[in-house]
């Protein structure tokens, strides 16, 4: 593993496991300021994992994000990816994706502080839960399939939106569109609103 600690920390290009084989490769950011991923991450030879601690700021201008045991930005977020990769992927403060289309591949991802696809559209692929733990928003078009979904607080649709779950679809608060927006909802278990739409 790699760990750096510093106030401002920027990698100038790409970043790939090793190969060897015989070592962890999982890196672990410390930065007081701003830690700056420039190139892919894990798109030649996949990392372990990404941790960011809750100090500072994270900026992702790389095209792709990718690690096998899990992605941890505890700091806020903003990014250019198109693509995010991993077995789970938490994203502990607010988190901004600016991207036309930015899409999450993952087992499990967890958005703790406000998410705003303020690019265009929204795609998340997991084989496990998603939860919003506040407000989303989303400038384009939203398309999430999971096992659950849980979206805790506002949600704000720039356009259409499907939502499709194996187990549940959970609104606990308002959901906001245009007329002219449609959402629908594929729940296998229940789709519920709590706070009208």
């Amino acid at each position: 593993n790699v760990r750096l600690t510093g106030t401002d920390v920027t990698f100038g290009s790409t970043i790939n496991d090793d190969n060897d084989g015989t070592t962890p490769s999982g890196l672990v950011v410390n930065a007081s300021g701003t830690t700056t991923f420039t190139g892919d991450v894990g798109t030649v030879s996949t990392i372990d994992s990404i941790t960011t601690d809750a100090a500072g700021a994270t900026v992702i201008n790389s095209g792709t994000v990718t690690t096998s045991l899990g992605q941890t930005f505890n700091d806020a977020v903003t990014s250019t990816a198109n693509a995010f990769n991993s077995s789970a992927i938490v994203f502990g403060s607010t988190s901004t994706f600016n991207a036309a289309t930015t899409t999450i591949s993952t087992g499990s991802a967890n958005f703790v502080g406000a998410s705003d696809f303020a690019g265009g559209n929204a795609v998340i692929d997991a084989s496990g839960d998603v939860a919003f733990d506040t407000t989303l928003d989303v400038a384009g078009t939203t398309d999430f399939d999971s096992a659950n979904t849980t979206f805790s607080g506002i949600v704000t649709l720039g356009d259409d939106a499907t939502v499709t779950t194996s187990g549940n679809t959970t609104f606990r608060a308002v959901v906001n569109g245009a007329a002219t927006v449609d959402l629908l909802v594929e729940a296998d278990g229940t789709g519920s609103f709590s706070g009208g739409a």
